[in-house]
């Protein structure tokens, strides 16, 4: 761990490392260690490396102490495994060796970026533009850095010049292509393609596939990349919303659910107000059987219930699910909410015009309200959900309809519960 300040180092590296590489021998590499470290290389931008040669990797530095390429290869190989201050080392050690290699130094301004030292990067990216002024990898980290700061018209300019450079990083197009995506997604489509021939599961480049294919209205075609994303995490970005849409509009209701549970999850994290998710499912739940989908609601709860729910989710879920007629399910929704929040006042009162016009149990109903206007007793619309069942119970037995309904619940095995 390094003892100064993020813009120390900066300013050090800046002015320092540049001079001691032009002063430090550069040892010439042998054709077959070259090609090895090409090769290694191509594994770590389709991230494919194994363990096993991420540790001869590590074994080259000791061989090699003096050889800038293999210091730059190890350092790219740890910080794909997230070992960013070991990376930052090599990245270091390889700009000290290769002065006309950007791609130490670019390394080191990604670290600095990762732990959150804009500053300190942003003094290292001017002086690699000095350094470099006319290559695909700094540019890039240029384009990257204006784009972060909303600077859209300079971003575009800087990456289009960057992409019509040679041997521009991976990465590259996508970036362009996430400016495209809305305004011109037929150009959007084929700048995220690049990377992906090059790299095929590369998230960044897939995610703006599908939103491109999604704004052009091409939703089969959207379905695709967002499969292969939801596979890498089913939470990534907005995917779980463009595919729960596609899938829906594709008639694909059953598949839709899953990514749609994940949208309402990623939303609802607070109790106040529409949420989309919600309305989503709403709609989409009248198309499956309760038995399949309380096999789907248990296995999203199986996979994502700690990433991704809060107690807020299984209200609105609740909400939704009593829309979508889906009743029995709702009920147990809300009361995993009050489980939680016994004390919700709107629960209660959902809770209770669920038993009392849904599943039959007046009694259980009776207590819902009771608890929620002992809560809050001047709740309108507890008061009167409150008084016209304890009306309605007291004539119980005189009421015809209502013995009618109650006796075709019983001849169809429904509830009450």
């Amino acid at each position: 761990m390094l003892a100064r300040t993020s813009l120390q180092l900066a300013t050090s590296l800046a002015l320092t490392l540049g001079t001691f590489s032009l002063l430090s021998p550069v040892w010439a590499l042998d054709a077959a260690l070259t090609e090895k470290l090409n090769d290694y290389q191509q594994k770590i931008e389709s991230r494919s490396l194994s363990e096993a040669q991420l540790t001869e990797l590590a074994g080259l530095t000791q061989k090699f102490p003096g050889e800038a390429k293999v210091h730059l290869v190890y350092g790219l190989a740890l910080d794909l495994v997230g070992l960013n201050d070991q990376a930052l080392e090599q990245f270091q050690a390889a700009d000290k060796l290769g002065p006309q290699d950007s791609n130490a130094v670019v390394g080191i301004i990604h670290h600095l970026v990762s732990k959150g030292d804009k500053q300190a990067a942003r003094a290292l990216l001017d002086q690699a533009l000095k350094r470099f002024p006319e290559d695909a990898n700094v540019l890039f980290m240029l384009g990257k850095t204006l784009k972060q700061d909303r600077d859209f018209d300079s971003a575009e300019k800087t990456l289009w010049r960057a992409h019509n450079l040679p041997n521009r990083p991976i990465g590259l197009a996508t970036e362009l292509a996430e400016l495209y995506s809305a305004t011109n997604p037929e150009l959007a489509v084929n700048l995220a393609s690049e990377d992906i021939e090059r790299q095929s599961n590369y998230a960044p480049a897939l995610a703006v596939l599908a939103e491109a294919f999604y704004n052009q209205g091409q939703y089969r075609r959207a379905i695709y990349p967002c499969e292969i994303l939801v596979k890498q995490s089913i939470s990534w970005r907005n995917i779980s919303d463009i595919y729960a849409r596609c899938l829906f509009w594709d008639g694909r209701y059953k598949e839709a659910v899953l990514p749609m549970l994940v949208t309402l999850a990623k939303s609802a994290t607070y109790l106040g107000g529409r949420m989309p998710g919600a309305e989503m499912i709403a709609q989409t739940v009248p198309h499956i059987s309760g038995k399949k989908l309380s096999a789907i609601l248990d296995n999203f709860y199986a996979s994502n219930s700690k990433e991704l729910v809060r107690n807020p989710f299984h209200f609105y879920l609740a909400s939704a699910l009593e829309k979508g007629g889906r009743y029995e399910l709702a009920y147990k929704e809300i009361n995993t909410f009050l489980s939680a929040d016994p004390k919700n006042v709107d629960a209660l009162i959902f809770k209770g015009k669920l038993q009392e016009t849904y599943l039959g149990d007046y009694d259980g109903a009776l207590q819902s309200y009771k608890t929620a206007h002992a809560l809050l007793p001047y709740n309108g619309p507890c008061n009167q959900a409150l008084m016209r069942l304890e009306d309605r119970l007291r004539e119980r037995d005189g009421d015809l309809a209502w013995k009618l309904r109650d006796g075709l619940r019983s001849f169809f095995h429904l509830p009450p519960i």
